[in-house]
């Protein structure tokens, strides 16, 4: 990702676009993260969406792939049957992966 091709929106202050070029910023340098084992969820479900944005979700993927690899203790979970709210669509295996990583940091 480019810090140049973020957008940057100024009709609202506290836009979610103006804080991601902080993000990737933050993101630079990941030895500045907590060491905590890490999960990294991501829908995987095909929509239309999808299909007409396909090679910006694939690079979103690959992006996450590599995020994960570089981060220690990490791993990436495909949510198979969600998109964008794994939360919502795959509740209990959200809920049993939060469970687990909190019972392995109890250790």
């Amino acid at each position: 990702m480019s810090q140049k091709s973020l957008p940057n929106d100024k009709r609202y202050k506290n836009s979610e676009l103006n804080h991601v070029r902080d993000s990737v910023r933050k993101l630079e340098d990941l030895s500045l993260l907590p060491k905590v084992p890490t999960l990294i969820g991501i829908g995987m479900k095909s929509s239309l969406l999808y299909w007409i944005f396909r090679p910006r979700f694939e690079q979103r993927r690959s992006n996450l792939r590599r995020l994960s690899n570089q981060i220690a203790d990490s791993e990436m979970v495909g949510f198979t049957k969600s998109g964008h709210f794994p939360q919502f669509s795959e509740s209990k295996k959200v809920t049993e992966m939060i469970a687990a990583v909190v019972q392995k940091t109890s250790i």
